[in-house]
This record gives C-alpha cells, sequence and structure tokens, in this order.
C-alpha cells in the first residue's frame, strides 16, 4: 500500500462507499485536531465535509474539527 498510495486510497474509498450503502448508513463522522492539516485533506477525499470548530474539545483543551459525511 505504501508503494501504491493513490491505488490503495481509491480501494479504501470503494470500501468505505460499500461499507455505507451495505449498512445503509446516513452519516459518518469523523474528528480532527484543529492543525493537523494532513487529516483535514483525507476526510475531504472521502466526502466529508467541516461542519465546525470545537474549541477545548479534548481533556487537554485542544480544538478539534467536526467533520460529516452526510448520506
Amino acid at each position: 500500500a505504501f508503494k501504491r498510495k493513490k491505488l490503495a486510497l481509491k480501494l479504501m474509498k470503494h470500501i468505505l462507499n460499500d461499507i455505507i450503502v451495505r449498512e445503509k448508513y446516513h452519516r459518518i463522522q469523523a474528528i480532527i485536531l484543529r492543525d493537523f492539516k494532513k487529516g483535514k485533506k483525507f476526510a475531504e477525499f472521502f466526502g466529508f465535509e467541516n461542519e465546525g470548530l470545537m474549541k477545548q474539545y479534548s481533556m487537554n483543551k485542544e480544538d478539534f474539527y467536526r467533520y460529516a459525511r452526510i448520506i
């Protein structure tokens, strides 16, 4: 997977979409640390949208973004 990252990501996206359809999910959420740019990009690749900043969300009072994918 590390040698063929693009192929692995496409396969993961396909598998996620298959799980969503099979399990009849209508909403999936992800919580991403405010400054984690790669995490935001990863979530957006999978069709998640930023729903806003959650201030002091963690026990360490770190800020996180809530991402969601509505089906």
